[in-house]
Parts: C-alpha cells; structure tokens; sequence
C-alpha cells in the first residue's frame, strides 16, 4: 500500500475530529457514512442495525463521543 493512502480507521478519525461534538450527548455513538454524520444514539447496537439497514453497502465508521469527565486508570 503506497504512504500516501489512508486506511479506513485513519479516514474516519479524521472525518470524526471534524465534527462539532456539542451536537451530541457524551458517551453517544455516531455513525459517519462516506465522511457525513448521519446517525446517532447512546446505544451502539441501535447505531450498528441502524447501519446495517440503510446502508447495507457501505462499511461504516462509528465512533463515540468522549466524555468530558476524566478517565483515570
């Protein structure tokens, strides 16, 4: 694979750090479709068969909303 072309996961990172996430509740899933936000729900399931469903023929990117609490481990 030539250096120039991104893979999928790079792709959706970079189409997700462009979304505006005050337009989601934290914790929320997010489904991008061919760079667009164009679903969204707190359960991933529901974003996963909502998916599956309307488009059956794309690969989808579903990413989740941080949450603004910090995360210690």
């Amino acid at each position: 694979m030539a250096k120039d072309k991104k893979n999928a996961m790079d792709e959706c990172f970079d189409v997700f750090s462009t979304v505006n996430t005050k337009n989601y509740e934290e914790n929320e899933w997010v489904l991008l479709i061919r760079g667009k936000s164009v679903f969204h729900d707190k359960s991933e399931e529901v974003v996963l068969n909502f998916a599956e469903k309307e488009y059956p023929s794309e690969v989808p990117c579903l990413v989740k909303v941080p949450s603004k609490q910090p995360l210690a481990v």
